[in-house]
C-alpha cells in the first residue's frame, strides 16, 4: 500500500515538473518571438528611414535610367509584377512582392512609369517562396511561382476588383475570393510552344520575357504532363528525320510551333504541328509514336503558316490522323445519367406490361437480352466499324474495368441465387424475399457507383458532350428537357402496352417461345438508339463514349431496372425473381467474358469487333433452334 502511494506521489511530482518545463518553454518561446518582433520592427523602421533618406536625396534630381533605388512595393501590376513609387513616380518590378522593400535598377523610364530590375530583397515578404521550376527566372511561360499560392489567389481577386473599378467604373462591387485548387500544377490544358534552333540544337519552349529567345525545356510544371511527352516525341522525330526547326530571321526551316490541347473532362488530346509549308517529310513515324505514347489521342493536325508573321496559326489545316476536333464539357455527368435513364425507359415499360400480362419469362429474358445485345452486337459493330476506319482505337482501361466489375457482380449474384435454388430447399415465399433483399443491395451498389463516377472520381469517367446538360444552363431549358422526358415516358407506357399485347397474340398464334422473343427480337428494338449512338461515337474515334453507352446501359438494366421490376412485381400479384435458366446464365457469362477479354488491354481492333458479332450470331442461332 505504501509502495503504491509512493509511486502515485512520484507520478504527481513528474507531472508537475513536466508542466513547469512546458510553461518555461512557452515563456522562452514567447520571449523569443517578442524579441524577433522588436528586431523586425526596428529593422522596418531603419528601412523606412533609409527609403525616406534616399528618396529625399533624389527629391530634386530627375529620375534617370540605370540608377539604383530602394523602394517599398505597395501593390501588383496586371501581370503580377510588384508596383512601387519613387517620389510619386510609379515603378514596375518583376519578381517583387507586395509589402517587400527592394533594391532596384531602373532599366526603362517613360513619362508616366518606369521598369526596375530587382537587385536585392532587403525586407522579404512572408509570401515569398522558392520557385519549383529551375528555369522560372528565364522563362516567360508563367510569372507567379515566386509568390505563395495563397497570395496568388489574393492577387487574382484584387485584379478582378481593380479592373471592375478602374475600367468598368463600378464602385463598391463585392468580389468573392478566388477559388483555389488542391494541386496548383499541371492544370493548363492548352499550350503553344515555338520551335527553334540554338547552336545546332533543336529547342522547344516558351519565349523569354519581352524576347523571342526560346528557353528550352524538358518539363513544365504548369502545363499538362501530356505536353512534355509530345515535346519529347517531336524532338526525337525531328532529329532522326533531320526535320529543321523554323528560323524567323531568314524565314527558313519546317516546324514553327507545336500546340497541344487536352479536354479537362474527356481527356481527349489534339496535337497541332504548325509548319512553314505543306511538305512534312516522313510523318508516319511521328504519328505512330504519338499514338503509342499518348493515351486518348484523338487528333493530329498539320497547320500551314507560310507568312512572315508572329501570328501562330495559318489559314490552312490538314488532318494527318483522327478527327479534326476534340470534345469537352463543363459540369458533371448528371446530363449523361438522365440520357442513360431515358434510354432504358422502354425496357422498364415493356417489363412492367409483360409482368401485368403474366409473361414473366419474356420480361426477364427481355432484360437479359438487352444486356447481351448491347455487349455483343452493338459494341461489336461499333468496334468493327471504328477499327476499319482507324485501324486501332485506345480507351481508358480504368473506366472499362470499373464498369465490367459491376456487371460481374450481377453475374456472380445470379449464379449464387441459381445455386441456392438448385442445391437447397427454399420455398417460393422465402425465395421471393431473398430476391427482394438482393435487389435492394444491387440498387444500393448502383447508387454508390453513381457517387463514384459523378462526384469522387468524376475525372475518370468520359461522356460525349452532346449528351450533357449544361450545369449552369438556362433553367427554363432544363425544365423543358425534364418535361419532355416525362411526356415521352407517358407515351412509351401506352406504346409498350400495345407492343406487349401484340407480342402476346403472336406467342399464342405462332407458338413462338417467349424466351426467344425476349432474348433476341425485343432487345433489337429497345436497344436500337443506344447501339446507333455507340456506332456513331466509334466512327468519330470516341471509343470511350461507345463503351459508356453500351456497358453503362447494361449496368443500369441489371442493377436498377431488374431490381425495380422485382419490387414492383410484389405489388402486382406476380413473383419476379433473380432465378434464370442455366442456358441464360451461360449466355450472359460468355457475353461478359468476351467483352472483358476484348477490352482488357486498352485497345480495340476491327477483328475484336468481328469476334463479338460472331458470338452474338451463335447465341441467336442457339436460341432459335434450341429454345
Amino acid at each position: 500500500m505504501k509502495i503504491r502511494k509512493e509511486i502515485s506521489k512520484v507520478k504527481v511530482i513528474e507531472e508537475a515538473e513536466k508542466e513547469e518545463r512546458e510553461r518555461v518553454k512557452a515563456s522562452l518561446e514567447k520571449e523569443r518571438f517578442l524579441k524577433e518582433d522588436r528586431e523586425s520592427e526596428e529593422r522596418e523602421a531603419e528601412i523606412e528611414n533609409l527609403i525616406l533618406e534616399l528618396n529625399n536625396n533624389h527629391a530634386d534630381i530627375e529620375i534617370a535610367k540605370n540608377k539604383d533605388y530602394i523602394i517599398k512595393i505597395e501593390g501588383y501590376g496586371h501581370e503580377g509584377e510588384g508596383v512601387g513609387k519613387i517620389n510619386n513616380f510609379t515603378v514596375f518590378v518583376k519578381g517583387a512582392i507586395k509589402g517587400e522593400t527592394v533594391k532596384i535598377k531602373l532599366i526603362k523610364v517613360s513619362k508616366t512609369y518606369g521598369i526596375g530590375k530587382l537587385l536585392d530583397v532587403i525586407l522579404s515578404s512572408k509570401y515569398r517562396t522558392e520557385p519549383i521550376c529551375p528555369i522560372y527566372k528565364r522563362c516567360g511561360g508563367c510569372n507567379l511561382q515566386h509568390i505563395s499560392y495563397e497570395e496568388q489567389l489574393n492577387f487574382k481577386t484584387q485584379r478582378v476588383k481593380d479592373v471592375m473599378e478602374r475600367v468598368g467604373k463600378i464602385e463598391g462591387l463585392k468580389v468573392h475570393n478566388t477559388m483555389g485548387m488542391d494541386f496548383p500544377y499541371n492544370y493548363r490544358n492548352k499550350v503553344q510552344l515555338p520551335v527553334g534552333n540554338n547552336d545546332g540544337n533543336i529547342v522547344v519552349g516558351f519565349y523569354a520575357p519581352r524576347s523571342h529567345e526560346i528557353i528550352n525545356m524538358d518539363h513544365c510544371y504548369i502545363q499538362s504532363k501530356i505536353g512534355d511527352k509530345v515535346v519529347k516525341i517531336l524532338k526525337e522525330w525531328m532529329k532522326e528525320n533531320k526535320v529543321t526547326p523554323y528560323d524567323e530571321k531568314n524565314h527558313s526551316g519546317v516546324v514553327r510551333h507545336i500546340m497541344i490541347r487536352e479536354g479537362f473532362k474527356t481527356k481527349e488530346v489534339m496535337v497541332v504541328i504548325v509548319t512553314n509549308g505543306e511538305k512534312l517529310p516522313n510523318i508516319k513515324p511521328l504519328i505512330k509514336s504519338l499514338r503509342e505514347e499518348i493515351l486518348n489521342l484523338k487528333s493530329i493536325i498539320q497547320n500551314v503558316n507560310k507568312d512572315k508573321t508572329n501570328v501562330i496559326l495559318g489559314n490552312k489545316s490538314i488532318t494527318l490522323w483522327g478527327t479534326d476536333t476534340i470534345s469537352d464539357y463543363i459540369g458533371e455527368k448528371r446530363g449523361g445519367l438522365i440520357s442513360a435513364t431515358a434510354g432504358n425507359v422502354p425496357e422498364l415499360m415493356m417489363g412492367l406490361w409483360s409482368i401485368k400480362y403474366g409473361m414473366i419469362s419474356m420480361a426477364k429474358a427481355g432484360l437479359l437480352g438487352a444486356v447481351i445485345t448491347n455487349m455483343l452486337l452493338g459494341l461489336g459493330i461499333a468496334v468493327f466499324c471504328g477499327g476499319i476506319k482507324y485501324r486501332e482505337q485506345k480507351f481508358n482501361k480504368i473506366i472499362a474495368r470499373t464498369n465490367l466489375n459491376m456487371l460481374f457482380l450481377v453475374m456472380f449474384t445470379i449464379i449464387i441465387v441459381s445455386a441456392l435454388n438448385r442445391y437447397s430447399i427454399v420455398d417460393n415465399g422465402s425465395f421471393q424475399k431473398i430476391s427482394l433483399i438482393i435487389g435492394v443491395v444491387l440498387i444500393c451498389v448502383y447508387i454508390l457507383g453513381l457517387i463514384f463516377s459523378l462526384y469522387t472520381h468524376s475525372n475518370l469517367f468520359i461522356l460525349d458532350e452532346k449528351k450533357m446538360l449544361p450545369k449552369n444552363g438556362d433553367k427554363n431549358d432544363t425544365r423543358k428537357v425534364f418535361g419532355l422526358i416525362i411526356i415521352v415516358t407517358i407515351l412509351l407506357y401506352f406504346i409498350s402496352e400495345r407492343l406487349v399485347g401484340g407480342v402476346n397474340a403472336i406467342v399464342e398464334e405462332y407458338k413462338i417461345s417467349q424466351e426467344f422473343l425476349g432474348i433476341i427480337l425485343i432487345p433489337l428494338l429497345g436497344s436500337f438508339g443506344e447501339n446507333a449512338s455507340s456506332i456513331v461515337c466509334a466512327l468519330e474515334n470516341k471509343i470511350d463514349a461507345s463503351l459508356e453507352t453500351a456497358i453503362g446501359s447494361s449496368i443500369q438494366i441489371t442493377m436498377f431496372v431488374i431490381p425495380i421490376l422485382i419490387i414492383c412485381s410484389s405489388f402486382m400479384g406476380f413473383q419476379v425473381n433473380l432465378l434464370f435458366s442455366t442456358f441464360q446464365i451461360v449466355t450472359m457469362s460468355i457475353a461478359m467474358g468476351m467483352s472483358y477479354f476484348v477490352f482488357q488491354d486498352g485497345k480495340t481492333y476491327w477483328f475484336e469487333g468481328a469476334l463479338l458479332i460472331a458470338v452474338y450470331l451463335v447465341v441467336t442461332l442457339s436460341y432459335y433452334y434450341v429454345v
